[in-house]
């Protein structure tokens, strides 16, 4: 198990962490990860029909449902690289990433990285950030892929800050049928 304490704030970056608290990133429990899947599941359905994927709210949930449950089958939280941060014992946000070989490159794929409102605009997506990099060097990764919302103002400069390249501009699902753009592929390398 993977955990990741800081309570030191010596990176210039990282300003806005309060210096006051300890930051802890683990593995939740299976029963927290369901919980927090079902969160995510909802967000994702709101931002569906946000970027013109879905017409509504109803389709969004069943799409957004049948593809964040497709990326786990298995009732142990070990085989996932599922992590939650903690302000203290508060859960502030979590990440969540896959290994595949791509092309015969190991490749990292950021599923989903979510930080709670009260908590944005603080540096802490960028400490999520900084410790899936660390992740996945450990795990020998070469690239690491992702798609991001094109309306994600916010997503795409954190990911373009740390590295990240635009490598495609694509619709999904209803955007797709109308020609429109919704969502961006970003790639970095990975350089050891």
């Amino acid at each position: 198990m993977s955990i990741y304490n800081d309570e030191s704030r010596r990176s210039a970056n990282s300003k806005r962490l309060s210096k006051n608290h300890t930051l802890k990133i683990k593995k939740p429990t299976y029963e927290l990860f369901k919980e927090l899947v079902s969160d995510s599941i909802t967000t994702y359905a709101s931002e569906l029909v946000k970027n013109k994927e879905c017409e509504g709210i109803e389709e969004a949930y069943s799409l957004a449902k049948e593809e964040v449950e497709s990326l786990f089958d298995t009732e142990s939280i070990d085989d996932l690289y599922f992590y939650v941060l903690f302000c203290d014992d508060k859960i502030i946000g979590y990440i969540w990433f896959d290994i595949i070989e791509y092309s015969e490159v190991k490749t990292a794929f950021l599923l989903y990285i979510y930080v709670d409102r009260a908590y944005r605009r603080r540096s802490y997506a960028k400490y999520l950030m900084d410790f899936y990099q660390r992740e996945i060097q450990l795990l020998g990764v070469k690239r690491s892929e992702l798609y991001v919302f094109a309306k994600n103002h916010p997503a795409i400069a954190l990911y373009l800050n740390q590295g990240y390249i635009v490598s495609n501009k694509a619709g999904f699902y209803r955007a797709q049928e109308q020609g429109l753009i919704s969502r961006f592929k970003l790639v970095k390398y990975i350089f050891t």
